[in-house]
């Protein structure tokens, strides 16, 4: 009596459990980065606050985001971009005890910037004069 031949086995299920290995770390590293990032990272080492098309004629919108919180060294430089095609201002109303208000808080026409760096720890308060429904604040953490 002979044995009845045996099948070779080819690994490919093992190839198939490495594949979705990597993938579930791939997508647990990803979850992670998303999930510790500082809020609102634009480039390396700043911030982005922007100003969304429609929003001078809209109360229902802000800054975008109207809150953040920065850390020195890391992000502490914000750059606000009008998006929208009304002029807005950006305009520092309170700073740390101690602290002076942000100079050159210019007006923004459609597609201007504003870029500004907080230095020192502590909430920063801001509003748009143009339209009273915009306000925003900025924490500043040490680094």
């Amino acid at each position: 009596m002979s044995n009845p031949p045996q099948e070779k086995k080819s690994g490919s299920g093992r190839t198939i459990a490495i594949v979705i290995i990597v993938i579930l770390v791939l997508a647990g590293v990803g979850a992670y980065y998303f999930l510790t990032r500082p809020v609102s990272m634009g480039h390396a080492g700043g911030s982005t606050v922007d100003i969304a098309s429609g929003t001078g004629s809209n109360q229902a919108l802000n800054f975008n985001p109207s809150a953040i919180t920065v850390k020195i060294g890391v992000n502490n430089t914000i750059t606000f971009t009008n998006h929208d095609s009304t002029t807005h201002s950006v305009t520092f109303t309170s700073a740390p005890s101690g602290v002076a208000l942000p100079a050159g808080q210019p007006n923004l026409g459609a597609g201007q910037s504003y870029t500004v760096t907080l230095t020192s720890p502590g909430t920063y308060q801001y509003h748009c004069t143009f339209h009273s429904w915009m306000s925003g604040s900025i924490v500043v953490n040490s680094g």
